[in-house]
């Protein structure tokens, strides 16, 4: 790992470090993880506060600091999915032990900026709406506890500079009361995204998907 450099602090007093992640496409840019080395004598390395980073390979200029404050989460399982052109990509993250996000960004203006979240675009619309399709199906009272097992929401493949497809996984399971009998709500869907200049995009395919969940452990 080498010096941050660029007038990087650390809250705790400690040095900055980082590691290269992903490269650009055009190789222009660079993705790094951020590390604080808290102890000067022993060179000590923690994890307890990493953020990640997209730089300028040429001049090492800053483009975007992710999430622009605090620490990103489980940075070592990060993945990232480059547009061709490398004008935009996306970030696989885990966000919990139940969830997974991926975050979209776009080069706007001399740096990375974050567009809106297509969870939380549309997320009620899509899953939600298969979720209460197959709660009512089940005929169960309108109260009964849905318990959330498993929220993934993941960047496949860019089919070009501005088309993005993405999978979708979300569980749930409820319990029968008169039988305590489990049943699933599955959800699971291969969604496509396509992009305009000012990054704003919008859904142009979905499509129910049939095969299982994804296997976390052999991924």
């Amino acid at each position: 790992m080498r010096g941050l450099g660029g007038g990087a602090e650390d809250p705790k007093g400690g040095k900055a470090f980082a590691s290269q992640m992903s490269l650009s496409p055009d190789r222009r840019f660079a993705i790094e993880r951020v590390n604080i080395v808290t102890s000067e004598e022993t060179g000590e390395v923690t994890d307890d506060s990493p953020f990640l980073r997209v730089i300028e390979r040429k001049t090492r200029r800053v483009v975007a600091r992710i999430p622009k404050e605090g620490q990103a989460p489980f940075p070592l399982e990060a993945k990232f999915l480059w547009a061709p052109d490398s004008k935009r990509f996306a970030w696989n993250c885990r966000a919990g032990g139940r969830d997974e996000r991926t975050a979209l960004f776009q080069y706007d203006d001399g740096k990375f900026v974050e567009l809106k979240d297509a969870a939380e675009e549309i997320g009620r619309d899509v899953v939600g709406a298969e979720h209460e399709r197959q709660f009512k199906a089940l005929n169960l009272p309108a109260d009964t506890y849905r318990r959330e097992i498993w929220d993934s929401w993941q960047a496949t493949r860019w089919k070009d500079n501005a088309t993005l497809e993405l999978t979708v996984t979300s569980l749930r399971t409820v319990a029968d009361p008169t039988t305590n009998e489990a049943k699933s709500l599955e959800a699971r869907f291969r969604l496509t995204l396509k992009f305009d200049q000012q990054g704003r995009w919008r859904l142009i395919k979905t499509v129910k998907v049939l095969e299982p969940p994804i296997d976390r452990e052999n991924r």
